[in-house]
């Protein structure tokens, strides 16, 4: 069975909301990725916080935007992504 776990970040790596998902940029990175929109809670003054849950067996499909739109695509495993937010 998987395990839930969970990252902090601040709020403002949120690039785009729609009804289902949402669009985060990686720290000090150039990668994006979308979430469940129901795995991704705000809190603190002014939503200025935010946890980003997942579990154990997660892959996150990240992309590079460029001018003529995605350069590249990548999965990336659990290991990866918690990486970026140490």
């Amino acid at each position: 069975m998987s395990q839930w776990k969970s990252v902090s970040a601040n709020s403002n790596l949120i690039l785009r909301e729609t009804e289902k998902g949402v669009l985060i940029k990686f720290p000090k990175s150039d990668r994006r990725f979308w979430h469940p929109k129901k795995l991704v809670r705000t809190s603190g003054k002014s939503g200025y916080h935010m946890r980003i849950s997942y579990t154990d067996a997660f892959e996150f499909r990240t992309f590079r935007m460029g001018k003529r739109g995605v350069m590249d695509e990548e999965v990336m495993s659990v290991a990866d992504f918690e990486a970026y937010f140490e």
